[in-house]
């Protein structure tokens, strides 16, 4: 990357993950206020705005856990940006409107065999006719760095700084109480040495780890880019990165190609598919080096609702801590900042998770902590001022910088720290095209007079042509005693009641006295025979109780509707 290209390197670096550990997954929990978690601790989500004055605004988001002393933040930038907050629901809802959908139609070919009638069967739990199956689913030499602003934005305290030496920079950053890994330092001197200035943060005194939220930089010029080489510090193993792209044009990688991953994988599309297809978007990029980039969606902008239709100048008077937070809980509720914002104007008792006593509070009958607010000195309007800066006003920021655009693209790798040696750039171009996030498989049941519906081959039709055979089917047994005792242990009405019983059914090639002979259509894997459009040449063994899990299920939906 050359001195004088304006390039906006703008991500994530997370210098202070040393003193961080991963993050359990967020879960959703009763009453107004949850845990505080951000979306993805092992991963980095970008939002680049390419605006129509040849200007860029950069959304990162900051994800971390760990002392509130210890977070650092350092990022390289081209040129000195403006400094700003922004909401973690920009990524939610983008995450939301744009993640990679894979859907499941079904039809049905040909016509099967009725179905026939049971004794009664006792009730299993699950669904009836598929009872075995149950969901559970200052620098040492001030000549090399020059700070050339300080302040205070949201939670944080900021420094803009340029350098002349890398040494000389990691060295302003360690005396003046950010915490730098070493390994952070030949890394630095890179960033330095192509001629990039640096935004540093910490957390003011005041605030704890609760209240970081994502960082707005807004620059004059220049075209966004992921400095990957910082970032391989705390990076772990097949590290997601996604980032969006908001213009009038789609969005692509000028040094890191584009690549499609497979969808062929079964598992993609049923037992929910998140990791296997994340394996198959590994798999392509590793066949491309390490280092490239998936297009999962470009089109429209989608319509969110980030902004929030709430008045909140008329609680600056409301001086009852308890009245003032029933008040704001029904308004502003859900917000990953609120917590952490009345926890530090309205402090729990000791002892107290402010969570359990927030949510008391909010109920408006728990008196639980009447006599301890009562005598709690509290500045409403200050508080009002706080959750205005932290809340209403990114928000409504980032529904403005939305509005301004017609065009999202969103891109996403996964990549390796040894893979991350090159700083992806990206550009606006009209060849990238509209890509939609659903996809799309159809499930075909392959109809005879040799099955029951339930019984029937089953293979899945993919968006690639190809098609995968998920159940090679169980032919109808012979007769109807042998078909019931087979799916449900009981024979159908009239006819023997055990094996020992006189009459008793054998079907061929399963020893007498034999319940559900062995496999079955609902839970083998193996394709022992072929249906319509089944390619030979390239054979995909299911092999996951996942996938014979959804089909069960499936089945056995459809055939209770149609009971």
């Amino acid at each position: 990357m050359s001195r004088n290209r304006s390039i906006l390197c703008a991500v994530l670096v997370g210098l202070a993950l040393s003193a961080a550990g991963p993050l359990p997954r967020a879960r959703a929990c009763g009453g107004f206020f949850c845990s505080r978690q951000p979306i993805d601790q092992s991963g980095e989500n970008l939002v680049f705005a390419m605006e129509a004055d040849g200007s860029v605004t950069a959304h990162i988001q900051i994800l971390y856990t760990g002392p509130s002393e210890t977070f650092a933040w350092i990022l390289p930038v081209p040129s000195v940006p403006t400094i700003g907050i922004g909401t973690d629901v920009l990524f939610q809802q983008l995450g939301f409107a744009t993640t990679p959908q894979f859907r499941v139609d079904s039809r049905t070919e040909g016509t099967c065999r009725a179905e026939p009638t049971c004794e009664e069967r006792p009730w299993r739990g699950g669904y009836s006719d598929a009872g075995a199956y149950a969901a559970d689913a200052a620098s040492r030499d001030a000549g090399l760095v020059s700070v050339l602003s300080t302040g205070e934005v949201g939670p944080y305290e900021t420094a803009v700084l340029t350098a002349t030496d890398g040494a000389a920079l990691y060295a302003w950053l360690t005396d003046n109480g950010y915490d730098i890994p070493t390994t952070a330092e030949p890394e630095i001197a890179y960033y330095v040495a192509t001629g990039h200035a640096f935004v540093a943060l910490r957390l003011r005194k005041d605030r704890d780890a609760g209240e970081i939220q994502p960082i707005v930089l807004h620059y004059a010029s220049g075209a966004p880019c992921i400095p990957l080489r910082l970032t391989r510090i705390a990076a772990t193993p097949d590290m997601p990165v996604t980032a969006y792209f908001l213009g009038a044009r789609g969005v692509m990688s000028v040094n890191f190609p584009t690549v499609e991953p497979s969808l062929d994988d079964p598992n993609i599309w049923f037992g929910g598919g998140s990791y296997a297809y994340r394996s198959s978007v590994g798999a392509v990029v590793d066949e491309s080096g390490g280092r490239a980039f998936v297009n999962e969606y470009s089109g429209t902008v989608p319509a969110l609702a980030l902004e929030l239709d709430v008045m909140l100048d008329d609680l600056r008077t409301v001086t009852s801590p308890s009245a003032f937070v029933q008040a704001v809980s029904a308004r502003l509720s859900g917000d990953s900042q609120l917590l952490s914002i009345l926890e530090r104007r309205i402090p729990p008792p000791p002892g107290v998770l402010a969570r359990d006593f927030f949510n008391c509070v909010a109920r408006g009958w728990c008196t639980d902590y009447d006599a301890y607010l009562a005598a709690l000195a509290f500045d409403p309007s200050g508080t009002v001022d706080d959750l205005i800066a932290a809340i209403v006003e990114p928000r409504a920021d980032a529904q403005a910088m939305l509005a301004r655009h017609t065009r999202l693209t969103r891109l996403f790798t996964v990549i390796s720290p040894a893979e991350m040696t090159l700083d992806p750039e990206f550009i606006a171009s009209s060849a990238v095209p509209v890509t939609s996030n659903i996809h799309q498989a159809t499930q075909v049941t392959e109809c005879s007079l040799r099955y029951v519906y339930q019984d029937a081959p089953v293979r899945l039709d993919l968006p690639s042509g190809r098609n995968v055979r998920i159940s090679a089917g169980t032919p109808y047994p012979g007769t109807a005693d042998a078909w019931c005792r087979l799916h449900y242990g009981v024979g159908a009405p009239g006819t023997p009641t055990s094996p020992t019983s006189p009459g008793w059914p054998t079907s061929p090639g399963w020893p007498a006295g034999t319940v559900g002979g062995g496999g079955g259509g609902l839970c083998s894997a193996a394709p022992a025979g072929h249906g319509a459009g089944h390619d030979d040449s390239t054979p995909i063994a299911l092999g996951t109780a996942a996938a014979a899990l959804a089909l069960t299920l499936a089945r056995a939906t459809r055939r209770r509707r149609g009971a």
